[in-house]
């Protein structure tokens, strides 16, 4: 065969040879043998191989048409080459480099333009591409952390930190831990989702994170045998030795916010060690400088210097070496050693301060919102030492160019900067006796952002003393704590909340029953006492109506968050005390369900525990592990029919609905709260389109038998009724071993009865036709469920319900018909119904 007759095969070579000229610095050589190329992918008379030609040609073009084009003609170009390839990478994966490397170019190109949004879309396309790739066992588990780290990075920038946490999340269920590098790449990916736990507030989540990592390092590193016989695995050693010295530092630094000072202290040495043993000097001496604060926090005073002493040496020698980047690590050394010495010698703590506040200020490199703090926190530590010297004019010339620092940041970010605004600016305008110096924590490794601002908490020691409920505006000092996190409950204290049927719309307990009741039950708990007790009492935790406008907001605020208040409680306590209609009330059904794992019943409350034996069905089985199913994206979708949790989720639903509230705009809010809640939960993709369901279509629950379909109804609120037997595989219901059912029908005397869902969509009088005009839509599969539509819609991922509708028609045997045109019915079983008298869109079964 000549060359003319193989276009496939010139077409390859031309396609490599524009690569290596455009690697050589030769675009318009480059050029040109894309351009010939172009000419022989013409001539491939296969269509699938022309298709992946032209968009791997369309990828090679952009640099070289960057280099002699200008940036508009290659973002055009990229945007081009990217369309392409997705449309080819599903079938041919050898392609997927180069998509990769064209969404990386068209993020770089979005970044320079100014367009935030744009470039956060193409980074989360990336991201489902590698997850793609590594759940097809086609690409690199190691490389995914990186690449979920850069758009979690991105999504904290726009104040989206949850939508972060979402992301990493799914991401570790996909690396697995099968592999080695897929264990490697998920360790890391847990160490990251435990820094934005921490910044979200919730240590202990932080702290499981960190365990978790520090527990897969350490099983790698077991893996190792001490010598090895090649470089590979000698390089991989090292990196896993690596990862686990800084998985054990962030650990310890997260067991310290919780006041574990000894465990902080333990894992932080060991890091230490760690670090040593690599001869990984940088981080060393940021271990170091950690240790000292471990120590410092134990009253360990002497070996807390010596350690900041050694992290001094070597950053001091670093920085010797290369300014850039030590020199502003060595100024933070010297301002924690300055720090240490306040205690023991405050004539070399005030020297040290001022050669740290100088070393800050010579730093090469711009001041950063970082930089800038430090030096603000330090010259306010600066200006406390000569306080305490009596060098008070210099002290104020100290805190004035602190307090200069700190303005613009605190006006900026209050929650960040504001208290040091404050201090230094008190340092300025009460000359005397000051506070004290503060110990510096940077904002990027101990971000203050609140998980509940403002969750007012009761003692129980002052609660037993109260002859009546409190509402939260009567509380006298001493009786309360207003936590800005939920992780500032001290260790030696517990979080218990209270869940309760007010007795009236007015006051919850008007006759102090209640109040008893509950005063009764904290004496009662077991290794406890009151005293140690923190109590959410909803009456006494947020003002209550009529509300100014501020109190509103901060009610909506903590309201939004309840579930997170419920779920973080050491105990929830439900009241016997006014029972009796308790679980068909909408905030207590709410509270019910979030509470499934930390209720405590009395003994005295075998009746509330068997009228609430329905809630252990109700469970929807979210995964306990950090992992969840992988996530939904336009390249791999996933939708394994659970059916069980499916029925727990509508049964939920369903009675919500016929719940009473004692004010009517209540119900909506306590609606949308539920679904808050489950769009927390960790739920597969397949729950996560019922949650969906549920919010943009009218759902509901009962088996489709040939006489039509019967509607079910949760048991509890039917107990007359029988009860339908568990679902079991093969397209009907029949008795088994399997879950039981939370629902009943008035009979189940069905020869054929499948279960399904009912849907239909409000101002819809015929569900077919919606479907099909839908369909004839040019753009309707726009709407398909990608990584970029989460993370445009704040990890949402059906926003409307035309989402929900094409993961229907696309990913799930057609929907159902009857001769009712205004409902359609998704099985919950894969043997889906099958009388002839049914039809079907997208054709018969």
């Amino acid at each position: 065969m000549t060359a003319d007759d193989d276009p496939l095969g010139q077409a390859t070579a031309l396609i490599n040879l524009a690569e290596t000229r455009a690697a050589a610095g030769e675009p318009g050589a480059a050029l040109a043998a894309v351009d010939e190329a172009g000419a022989e992918i013409a001539r491939i008379p296969d269509e699938g191989d022309r298709k992946r030609l032209l968009a791997v040609a369309a990828a090679v073009r952009v640099a070289p048409l960057a280099a002699t084009e200008g940036e508009d003609a290659a973002r055009e170009a990229v945007v081009d080459a990217v369309a392409k390839l997705r449309a080819v990478v599903a079938d041919h994966v050898p392609t997927a480099p180069f998509l990769l490397r064209a969404l990386a170019q068209l993020v770089a190109f979005e970044d320079r333009a100014g367009r935030p949004g744009e470039a956060l879309q193409a980074v989360a396309e990336e991201v489902a591409v590698r997850q793609w790739l590594v759940g097809r066992d086609a690409g690199e588990p190691d490389e995914l952390p990186s690449a979920v780290r850069g758009l979690a990075r991105r999504l904290v920038a726009q104040g989206r930190t949850e939508d972060a946490v979402l992301a990493t999340i799914e991401s570790l269920e996909v690396l697995g831990a099968a592999e080695e590098e897929g264990r490697a790449a998920r360790a890391d990916q847990l160490d990251d989702l435990a820094g934005l736990h921490a910044a979200l507030g919730r240590t202990g989540e932080a702290i499981r994170a960190a365990e978790e990592s520090v527990a897969q390092y350490r099983a790698l590193v077991g893996d190792r045998p001490a010598a090895l016989a090649d470089d590979h695995s000698a390089g991989l050693a090292e990196a896993h030795s690596a990862g686990l010295a800084g998985a054990l530092l962030n650990l310890g630094t997260l067991l310290a916010r919780q006041h574990r000072g000894a465990e902080a202290e333990a894992v932080t040495a060991e890091a230490v060690e760690a670090f040593r043993e690599l001869g990984d000097e940088d981080n060393l001496a940021a271990a170091l400088d950690n240790h000292g604060n471990r120590l410092a926090e134990l009253g360990r005073e002497p070996e807390a210097i010596e350690r900041t002493r050694e992290a001094v040496r070597i950053r001091a020698a670093l920085a010797a070496e290369r300014p850039d980047p030590y020199a502003v690590d060595f100024a933070r050394s010297l301002g924690n050693l300055a720090t240490r010495l306040m205690a023991v010698d405050p004539g070399e703590a005030l020297a040290t301060y001022g050669e740290a506040i100088e070393r800050y200020r010579r730093a090469p490199g711009p001041r950063d919102e970082r930089r800038g703090f430090e030096l603000a926190a330090q010259l306010t530590n600066y200006a406390a030492v000569l306080r305490l010297a009596g060098r008070d004019g210099e002290a104020v010339v100290a805190a004035r160019e602190a307090v200069e620092l700190l303005a613009p940041l605190a006006a900026a970010s209050p929650a960040l900067y504001h208290h040091a605004y404050l201090q230094a600016q008190r340092m300025v305008e009460e000359p005397g006796e000051p506070a004290g110096p503060r110990v510096f924590s940077p904002p990027a490794e101990d971000p203050q952002v609140p998980e509940a601002p403002g969750v007012r908490l009761v003692r129980g020691s002052a609660l037993l003393t109260w002859t009546a409920f409190k509402e939260s505006r009567q509380l006298e000092p001493g009786e309360y704590v207003d936590l800005t996190s939920l992780a500032d409950v001290a260790e030696d204290h517990r979080l218990i909340c209270v869940s309760h049927r007010w007795m009236s719309p007015a006051h919850p307990d008007p006759d102090g029953r209640q109040l008893r009741e509950l005063q009764g039950r904290l004496r009662e708990l077991p290794g406890l006492e009151p005293r140690q007790c923190l109590v959410f009492f909803d009456f006494a935790a947020v003002p209550q109506r009529p509300r100014t406008a501020a109190e509103d907001a901060a009610f909506r605020f903590l309201i939004a968050r309840l579930d997170r208040v419920f779920q973080a409680a050491d105990m929830v306590l439900v009241l016997s005390g006014g029972y009796t209609d308790y679980r068909d009330r909408s905030w207590c059904f709410l509270e019910l369900v979030i509470s499934e794992r930390n209720r405590k019943l009395f003994a005295d409350q075998r009746a509330v525990a068997d009228d609430l034996a329905f809630m252990g069905i109700l469970g929807i089985g979210v995964e306990e592990q950090l992992g969840v199913a992988r996530i939904v994206t336009s390249y791999d979708f996933r939708y394994k029919r659970t059916a069980s949790q499916a029925l727990a989720i509508a049964a939920i639903l369903a009675h919500l609905d016929i719940c009473r509230t004692s004010r009517a705009d209540d119900r909506h809010l306590v609606r949308q709260m539920m679904f808050q809640y489950f769009w927390r939960q960790r739920l597969s993709p397949y729950s996560k389109m019922i949650l969906a369901l549920h919010r943009h279509f009218d759902v509901s629950f009962g088996l489709l038998t040939p006489d039509g379909f019967v509607a079910a109804r949760p048991y509890f609120e039917h107990p007359d009724w029988p009860r339908l037997p568990p679902l079991e595989p093969g397209g009907l219901l029949a008795p088994g071993d399997g879950r039981p059912n939370v629902y009943a029908t008035p009979s189940i005397a069905y020869e054929v009865a499948e279960p399904v869902l009912r849907l239909s969509l409000p101002g819809t009088p015929d569900l077919t036709q919606y479907l099909a005009a839908f369909q004839s839509e040019p753009g309707w599969r726009s709407y398909v469920v990608s990584a970029a539509t989460i993370a445009l819609a704040q990890g949402d991922h059906f926003p409307t319900a035309r989402h929900v509708v094409h993961t229907l028609l696309e990913k799930f045997p057609p929907l159902g018909f009857t001769d009712d045109p205004r409902y359609g019915y998704l099985f919950l079983l894969d043997d889906d119904y099958d009388d002839e008298t049914a039809v079907f869109i997208d054709g018969d079964r």
